[in-house]
């Protein structure tokens, strides 16, 4: 089988490779949210030309406060879904 995690249901479950991908997927989006515009503006200031850097707002926002939104939404959800929260463990 090509992905075994699929069957055993340990994507859904929210296994270890879950949380590593979110924080992850929250390094992208906080990257393509503040780096992209600092990269462009520099390209703006050695070049000269800030349309670069104007273009370059508008996707960086869209697409940096997208994947923000949907990865702390993700975040939230296998917190309130996980093993000890269900059992009614505390993690204190």
């Amino acid at each position: 089988m090509i992905f075994p995690e699929i069957k055993s249901g340990s994507i859904m479950r929210g296994g270890k490779g879950m949380k590593r991908n979110n924080k992850i997927a929250l390094f992208i989006s906080i990257f393509v949210l503040i780096g992209f515009p600092i990269i462009f503006a520099i390209v703006s200031v050695v070049m000269g030309d800030w349309r670069f850097f104007l273009y370059s707002i508008p996707g960086a926002f869209s697409s940096g406060l997208t994947g923000l939104l949907l990865t702390i939404q993700q975040i939230q959800k296998e917190k309130i879904h996980s093993p000890s929260v269900i059992k009614g463990e505390s993690k204190l």
